[in-house]
């Protein structure tokens, strides 16, 4: 089952041009489906519409469009939305005045599924105090107090937008591997919206790259990292290459380094796929590579 689809989303704000307001579409999807149970991650540089994606899909903004959720049509700020959802759009949005027990008392009572004594616990795995208040807290404690309560939360339906800013990289991998395990225990679908593309990679199961408000790139991380090859050859050989559409291309160690998809190098060497992943002279992508390859994009002459 599909848990979203959208088309022909929009969204359009008003900017003042020094004389008057205009209308400006800050986000454009042509289409976009979201599989029940997947972990989607929204890629693209700042402003590039990720963070207006994600409010849309929480019922937290309007929006021009079909936007259906589990089936059901969806208008803007529709309840139906908040029901079985639980989110981060801003990791320095806790209630500053509250005491870190006060917060777990109030998660108890929205959610029906939350987990109060675990996360008492995974709280104090962290060094957290139930009896401080938010705002004697570092901003990396409140990420984490944030990302505990909405993991414990255990909705069927979460989205993360930076949900790790300002925590070291130990604490990083923690929570990580901790919405990966809620998910694979509960089949989560997932939305989290990051710059530490390597980081999440091992979390994704699909991949949506935004760039100037509209989809640069969608797919499965499977079909990613499956279709794209890291090439390294010497300047002489460059030739061989001169009609492919090379990404990224940059200089290396051994001459000349840049991205193509398989198809393309099959073609250029005849390989099959075994003798592809062989080549010394190749590695797979990872997902930074297809990412800056995919933001930066020049054709080569």
């Amino acid at each position: 089952m599909n848990t979203f689809q959208c088309k022909q989303i929009k969204r359009n704000i008003k900017q003042f041009n020094g004389l008057s307001f205009k209308k400006k579409c800050i986000l454009e999807i042509d289409e976009l489906t979201i599989q029940e149970g997947s972990i989607l991650g929204v890629l693209g540089e700042n402003g590039s519409g990720k963070s207006t994606l994600l409010k849309i899909l929480a019922g937290l903004s309007d929006f021009e469009g079909s936007l259906e959720y589990n089936g059901q049509l969806i208008k803007a700020f529709d309840s139906n939305l908040h029901k079985n959802q639980a989110s981060i759009l801003d990791i320095n949005s806790l209630p500053k005045s509250l005491k870190i027990k006060q917060l777990c008392e109030l998660y108890n009572n929205i959610y029906i599924d939350f987990d109060i004594e675990l996360t008492k616990k995974e709280l104090s795995v962290q060094n957290i105090s139930l009896n401080e208040y938010v705002s004697s807290l570092s901003k990396g404690n409140q990420a984490k107090v944030y990302l505990i309560l909405t993991i414990q939360s255990n909705q069927p339906l979460i989205i993360l937008d930076e949900p790790t800013l300002g925590l070291d990289l130990n604490s990083r991998k923690y929570m990580y591997q901790q919405i990966l395990d809620l998910s694979l225990e509960n089949n989560n679908t997932i939305i989290i919206a990051s710059h530490e593309i390597d980081e999440i990679e091992f979390l994704l199961t699909d991949v949506v790259l935004l760039q100037n408000g509209r989809i640069q790139l969608k797919d499965s991380m499977d079909n990613l990292l499956e279709n794209y090859i890291e090439v390294n050859i010497a300047i002489t050989d460059l030739d061989r290459y001169q009609n492919c559409h090379r990404l990224n291309e940059r200089t290396s160690l051994k001459g000349m380094s840049f991205m193509l998809h398989k198809d393309e190098y099959n073609c250029v060497n005849q390989h099959t796929t075994d003798e592809l992943h062989n080549d010394k002279n190749n590695r797979k992508a990872k997902l930074s590579d297809i990412y800056i390859a995919h933001t930066t994009i020049k054709e080569a002459v």
